[in-house]
């Protein structure tokens, strides 16, 4: 069973979309909305329609208290959680000089008390595995992203330490992604989530660097890509 941060999001369906698609995925998908909104219940329908469980739960992230329930009704629901992907986040591109706290705050909190939340909520029954969505801005520091920047190495860290309660742990330095997510949005290049499936998006560092629940090379090669040094704890997006 998978739980994904963020699960209405681009990325996040993209990747619910990708693993519904390999066959028997049982998904639980937070979303700080309204679980029964027109487009959370497309989303979910599409899911099943290409042969997932679904379980959409309302939670705000960066709440410890929602996160551990959302891990409770995942395991009465499932029986098990074997991997976590933290896809929340949020950006708020500007100066730094024109940013207010609260600004910079909404871009930090996804992530960084995010990840300390799903700490918290898995700290007594571990996940198997966690991948932390973080991003090449982590490296590039691109303008008017200080926060974002911030917030996203913050997870690099978080995966060189290796909490317990994340067990496998591996941040992702994304790249911009070409239909999904905050600067596909920011650019008019995203798709609604219940836009109609036309073909499968091929997404090599899913499929090659990092093997889905299921895989039966997913555990040896989770392993000898995590570990305490930058270069094993976390992959630099190519897209």
């Amino acid at each position: 069973m998978t739980l994904i941060t963020g699960g209405f999001g681009g990325i996040g369906q993209t990747i619910a979309q990708d693993l519904a698609q390999k066959g028997g995925a049982k998904l639980v998908l937070t979303t700080r909305g309204a679980t029964g909104s027109a487009r959370v219940e497309a989303a979910v329908r599409q899911l099943e329609e290409l042969g997932a469980e679904v379980l959409a739960v309302r939670a705000e992230v960066t709440s410890p208290e929602d996160m551990r329930r959302v891990v409770d009704e995942a395991r009465a629901r499932f029986g098990s959680l074997d991997v976590v992907m933290h896809a929340a986040g949020v950006t708020r591109d500007a100066l730094i000089a024109t940013k207010t706290d609260d600004d910079s705050w909404d871009v930090l909190a996804p992530k960084l008390l995010g990840t300390q939340a799903l700490v918290s909520a898995l700290a007594e029954h571990p996940a198997k595995q966690t991948v932390l969505f973080s991003s090449t801005s982590s490296v590039i520091g691109a303008a008017g992203q200080a926060d974002y920047v911030a917030a996203n190495e913050y997870l690099n860290a978080v995966a060189r330490s290796a909490p317990a309660a994340l067990g496998q742990v591996l941040a992702v330095n994304w790249g911009v992604w070409a239909d999904a997510g905050m600067a596909a949005r920011a650019a008019g290049l995203d798709r609604p989530a219940s836009d109609a499936i036309v073909a499968p998006v091929g997404r090599p560092l899913l499929d090659d660097s990092q093997p889905m629940p299921g895989d039966a090379s997913s555990a040896s090669s989770c392993a000898s890509k995590t570990g305490s040094s930058a270069d094993t704890a976390r992959l630099r997006g190519r897209r």
